[in-house]
């Protein structure tokens, strides 16, 4: 029998190791050795005995194991020859060798912690992974340096697992670099494990420059602020002054920080230096807060420029420059800015009254803008507001512009808005608009009675001599009126006048002077049409193309004075009147109100006729009432045109005699109403004969027509 197994790679084959464990091996021989990587096992027998059939273990041999665990697979070929030395057919299956064992591994090398500064406490994360097949069994975690500690330092990591401790570092002395390691003690294959620990530990001295503010023109004061861990005595930097600043000559100063230390500060080519020392060496008290400042002007606008720093020095008693760390900030400068059109027109206004225009202005600056004066370079103008007037920033505020004309035609000045704007100190605004004299038309009407015909009433209200007048009147179609419709007022002064049908419902009216006269006084009726046709209600009338010429031939017509236009409205009832307003009837008697509505052309008359209580009295649409039983009750009539207007009439009813005398009584004693005896006794069939009027039978009135 020949056996050739390949040695899994990490493993070896221990030399005489091989051995015979089965009696059925007996009288056989055994050799093994390694040849080419495998493992070769010859198993003879000189008398060629057989080997009886059977199932167990016939051979053994040992491997030594390297520290990498796993499973090795152990895959033999297999020769079995019979006495004659003929080939036997078999098979082989393979085995396999497991090395069982943790491994560890670290998730780094190194742990850098970088740049720490002393006096803190700092921390990272350490990945320890087992990679082998069985638990992983960590005792400790050793620290070369009491400035690191780990947390935990025992623990059990399963196989294929990882787990994480944390590493603080807190370091206690600056030094140009820090160098440690953590010794990992397990019970791995492959040993104790070691991660190196680096970092700079370093002092905090820092400088900052803090935020300034000022106004434009103003100026503002720098602070240097200083925070460190090391006595500092000295301190220099140097910095680029923003376009538009200056450092004020001599006002570089030392804090309490720093009362018996010299300072000065200087520029050269629009860089300013700051340099802080003491004579005798003496550091700064303290180890946080303002160390210095100086100041610089303003001589720019508003905006935000930045104060960097550089070449920060900051030096302990051996000239060592301990700076960790510097920054800058910005200075902001506070200024308004006026924003507002160029131009203001005030539109077109009348020679008789003052105009007033509202102007807006804001302010877009970060500081408050104050307009201290509003001058005009013309006279005729000013401002409602007082001044001077302040707006916030960001804020809009109005100037209310007023003009009082002292003659027509355009204009045009300058409006001068002198504010505190450091860019804009005087703003120009270009002032127009046109004066006019005013000079229009107004039209009214009413219809007659019948609303067959329509009266236009036409006024003039003019300030400058009118000489003559033209105007188109757009109708409906079917209107109609002509020269002898027209009635002229007594403002005509000789003029003529004509009225020409341009087409169907577009007439024209010309007034004129032959003579160039003007229209007498400045105010009134001018002329009345009137127009022939019905269903005119609820049209509209255009006055267009209305000229006011002048004795120079111009047309004066106020701007905006044309087109006009005329609703005609129906005309609404303005009363109601009955003509009676208190009625005494008894029951069973019928009388008719009767109303009337004015004015005499309302466009509709129509009433409505109510009872308040038809159980006593009923009435129709003509006003007709009916006396149903006694009691009392309102008939009222009301208008239906919109108007809303109502008359009443107040009813009493009254009992008849059946109702008062009982059918068994013949003899009555008649009273008036003052309770003063009439009549004693007067039989029964006499009472309708009595005058008319209103007696007392008992306690029950009658009245008798």
């Amino acid at each position: 029998m020949q056996l050739n197994i390949p040695i899994p790679e990490g493993t070896e084959y221990v030399d005489g190791s091989c051995t015979i464990t089965s009696d059925r091996l007996a009288g056989h021989t055994v050799s093994a050795a390694v040849n080419g990587g495998k493992l070769v096992v010859l198993v003879y027998s000189t008398g060629l005995a057989e080997i009886p059939s059977g199932n167990d273990d016939v051979l053994q041999f040992t491997l030594r194991l390297g520290n990498e665990p796993g499973n090795y697979t152990l895959s033999p070929t297999v020769r079995l020859g019979d006495a004659s030395g003929n080939a036997i057919g078999t098979e082989a299956v393979s085995g396999t060798a497991t090395i069982l064992a943790s491994k560890i591994e670290c998730g780094a090398e190194t742990i850098d912690f970088g740049r720490s500064a002393i006096r803190g406490s700092y921390t990272r994360s350490l990945t320890i992974r087992n990679t082998g097949n069985q638990p992983l069994n960590i005792t400790g975690i050793a620290t070369s340096d009491g400035t690191l500690s780990v947390s935990p330092t025992d623990m059990t990591v399963e196989a294929g697992r990882s787990a994480s401790a944390i590493v603080t570092y807190a370091p206690t002395v600056r030094a140009a670099a820090f160098n440690g390691s953590l010794r990992i003690l397990s019970d791995a294959v492959n040993g104790d494990a070691t991660v190196g620990i680096t970092a700079i530990p370093y002092s905090v001295n820092e400088l900052h420059i803090d935020a300034a503010q000022c106004s434009s023109g103003e100026e503002a004061t720098i602070t240097a602020r200083m925070n460190n861990m090391e006595p500092i005595t000295a301190a220099d930097f140097s910095m680029t002054l923003p376009s538009g600043f200056e450092y004020v000559d001599g006002s570089a100063a030392c804090t309490d920080r720093a009362p018996t230390h010299t300072i000065s500060g200087s520029v050269t080519d629009g860089k300013l230096r700051i340099v802080m020392f003491h004579p005798a060496n003496q550091p700064v008290d303290g180890y946080d807060g303002e160390l210095l400042t100086f100041r610089l002007r303003s001589v720019t606008n508003r905006g935000s420029y930045g104060l960097t720093p550089e070449n920060v020095r900051l030096a302990n008693r051996d000239g060592e420059d301990m700076t960790s760390a510097s920054s800058g900030s910005y200075i902001t400068i506070s200024a308004p800015s006026i924003s507002c059109n160029s131009t203001c027109d005030m539109g077109d206004q009348s020679i008789t009254s003052d105009v007033a225009t509202v102007f807006s202005v804001r302010n877009y600056g970060n500081a408050p803008l104050t307009i201290e004066r509003v001058v005009f370079l013309s006279d005729g103008f000013s401002i409602e507001e007082e001044l001077p007037l302040t707006l916030n920033s960001y804020e809009t505020k109005q100037i209310t512009l007023r003009h009082y004309p002292a003659s027509a035609g355009d204009f045009a000045t300058q409006m001068n808005i002198y504010s505190n704007d450091p860019e804009n100190p005087m703003k120009a605004i270009g002032v127009t608009g046109s004066v006019y004299e005013p000079n229009g038309i107004t039209v009214s009407g009413e219809p007659n009675d019948e609303h067959d015909c329509y009266t236009l009433h036409v006024d003039l209200n003019n300030y400058t001599g009118i000489a003559a007048v033209q105007l188109d009147i757009e109708w409906l179609d079917g209107m109609t009126t002509d020269r002898d419709d027209m009635q002229l007022s007594e403002r005509i002064n000789g003029h003529s006048h004509e009225v020409a049908q341009l087409e169907d419902g577009i007439h024209r009216i010309l007034l004129f002077s032959m003579s160039n006269t003007t229209i007498i006084g400045k105010e009134g009726n001018l002329f009345d049409l009137t127009f022939h046709g019905t269903d005119f209600i609820g049209s509209r009338m255009k006055i267009s193309n209305i000229k006011l010429s002048g004795k120079d031939g111009k047309n004066y017509l106020s701007p905006g004075a044309s087109p006009i236009y005329l609703d005609i409205n129906p005309v609404l009832a303005e009363s109601i009147t009955l003509d009676r307003y208190v009625e005494t009837a008894v029951e069973g008697n019928s009388f008719q109100l009767t109303a009337t509505v004015l004015p005499t052309n309302t466009t509709d008359k129509t009433v409505v006729w109510r009872s308040t209580d038809e159980s006593v009295a009923t009435v129709d649409s003509e006003g007709n009432v009916t006396v149903i039983g006694k009691g009392s009750c309102m008939i009222t009539a009301e208008t239906t045109d919109g108007s809303g207007l109502l008359a009443e009439c107040t009813l009493s009813a009254l009992a008849g005699i059946e109702d008062i005398v009982a059918e068994e009584v013949t003899e009555v004693n008649i009273y008036n109403l003052n309770g003063i005896l009439l009549f004693r006794n007067l039989p029964k069939e006499k009472i309708a004969g009595l005058p008319a009027g209103i007696y007392l039978i008992g306690n029950k009135k009658i009245m008798i027509r």
